[in-house]
């Protein structure tokens, strides 16, 4: 396995943590790195024939310095949304969170729709009838155990999982 950091906080740590005693081969720890050097270094051992079984880029964003600073850096983004599994989070505007709001508050209304016409529905039957759908074509029906618990817990419901939910909370 080889790990890539970074972030100047996890080296700090990993040296920390071995009292700045790295073992060649073992630990090697490279302040700095950018793209080049990573992809250099991973040419070396392949080179020498080391076996890699894992190569981990914690935080690979970091590792494009970017044309204008690392605040505007349209590599690092590029990288981030191409085929590399990554993560990028930001945080919702008020207009997306109100959105999100009332999607909410509807899917909960069609579920207790639901519920007043057959209280002993399967959670995979109510995903059908509210096409609730996975991108395999199957019935979301953990999306519907999730609107039902938020329902379960705020008293709207009463009841569990499963055929019997229960009768509705006044």
């Amino acid at each position: 396995m080889v790990y890539f950091s970074g972030e100047d906080d996890v080296i700090r740590r990993l040296l920390g943590m071995t009292n700045g005693i790295m073992e060649p081969g073992i630990l090697d720890v490279k302040e700095g790195t950018g793209r080049q050097v990573v992809e250099e270094k991973i040419a070396r051992l392949i080179a020498k024939g080391e076996e890699i079984a894992l190569v981990i880029l914690d935080t690979s964003t970091s590792f494009f310095e970017g044309e204008r600073g690392e605040n505007d850096n349209t590599d690092a983004y590029e990288h981030a949304i191409s085929a590399m599994p990554s993560i990028i989070a930001r945080i919702a505007s008020d207009e997306e969170a109100a959105e999100h709001e009332v999607q909410d508050k509807q899917e909960h209304m069609q579920v207790l729709e639901l519920l007043t016409k057959d209280a002993k529905m399967s959670q995979r039957d109510m995903a059908n009838r509210l096409l609730w759908f996975l991108r395999k074509g199957d019935p979301d029906h953990k999306k519907v155990g999730r609107v039902l618990k938020h329902l379960k817990d705020t008293n709207l419901i009463n009841g569990g999982n499963g055929a019997a939910h229960g009768m509705f909370g006044v």
